[in-house]
């Protein structure tokens, strides 16, 4: 999830045995990670905040209209109109919402 907080790419280092172990989760993240950083790419990270006490749940947003909610915790957590399951994020984008859980 960080990697969507933070808009750099995922780095992995695996042997073939592990690929085909992960290969389903690798493919799935990367491609929300692709898909966020076509739109991530193109802005400067204007906003970075932490929103929980433990420091667990934090948002980072590229321009005006592109903002991540990471929940690092086990706990949900409530942002504006949105629960924010733990372990899970959630993409803005203008009007889109993404909800991924890795």
């Amino acid at each position: 999830m960080s990697e969507i907080l933070y808009n750099t790419p995922p780095m992995y280092y695996i042997d073939k045995n592990e690929w085909n172990k992960y290969k389903d989760k690798i493919i799935s993240h990367n491609k929300v990670w692709s898909d966020f950083n076509k739109n991530a790419i193109k802005e400067p990270m204007t906003s970075f905040k932490v929103l929980s006490k433990d420091r667990l749940v934090q948002s980072s947003t590229f321009g005006k209209n592109l903002t991540v909610v990471a929940n690092f915790s086990n706990n949900n957590f409530k942002y504006k109109e949105d629960t924010i399951k733990a372990k899970s994020l959630i993409i803005y984008d203008e009007n889109n919402k993404i909800v991924y859980k890795p």
